[in-house]
């Protein structure tokens, strides 16, 4: 299996710490925030290749990243070849293109920072056989409302409705920005984009595939402002 994680994002409400540095190699303790997803990753045996897609403001600062990495799997640094903010599902769209992709793929944001186990996950997926989401459980809509895609699940844990950032959140089950996307349905991306409807891909699956939604057991932030990034930074 490959694995993809969009890394060009420009994080600017984290400026002046992102300023001249990406967000995903801020340190979290003694490492790179991305390192975490490395070694959750490194549990899977059968991974093969990463890409790391950046842009190329930030394409010299992950390259000498790469150089301190020792890993059983490839890293690749990929340069979305833009110094313009693409967009997640665009940066995706990029990195499967470039590198011919047409596989089962796993998708991680490269700012995700949580102690679930991707092994885990990635053994959900093999049972469900179909494409999966990670989900995390809030317990209080209020803290979904305008801010994180939110997921419906049913008895058997599909996902049935996907809204991103909803007003009126229909459950507490949040997106996570992990996924795991059989070969089939992540040919149904090209057809997204050809269509130039570059809407949310998620919900585009769960009204034209079947998506299981996985219910992790930890911590996952999301570290959007400098408060969360200085408590984080030596408390995750």
């Amino acid at each position: 299996m490959k694995v993809l994680i969009p890394a060009a994002g420009y994080a600017t409400r984290l400026y002046p710490l992102t300023k001249d540095k990406p967000k995903h190699l801020l340190p979290i303790r003694d490492k790179p925030m991305i390192n975490f997803i490395l070694e959750s990753l490194q549990e899977i045996e059968n991974i093969t290749d990463v890409y790391v897609v950046t842009n190329d403001l930030f394409l010299k600062n992950f390259e000498e990243w790469k150089e301190t990495l020792n890993y059983d799997f490839n890293v690749e640094i990929v340069s979305n070849d833009s110094d313009k903010l693409r967009g997640s599902l665009g940066d995706i769209e990029y990195g499967i293109r470039k590198k011919e992709i047409d596989e089962d793929l796993m998708i991680i944001a490269g700012d995700n920072l949580f102690d679930f186990s991707l092994k885990k996950f990635y053994d959900y997926f093999l049972k469900k056989k179909s494409s999966v989401l990670a989900l995390y459980d809030y317990r209080d809509k209020g803290l979904i409302a305008g801010r994180l895609g939110c997921a419906e699940i049913n008895h058997e844990k599909r996902i049935v409705s996907f809204e991103e950032k909803p007003t009126i959140p229909k459950s507490t089950l949040a997106a996570t920005a992990c996924y795991i996307y059989t070969k089939e349905d992540l040919r149904k991306l090209y057809e997204v984009i050809d269509k130039q409807n570059c809407g949310n891909f998620i919900k585009y699956l769960v009204d034209n595939s079947v998506v299981y939604g996985y219910l992790f057991d930890g911590r996952w932030f999301d570290i959007g402002t400098l408060d969360q990034y200085g408590y984080l930074k030596n408390n995750f």
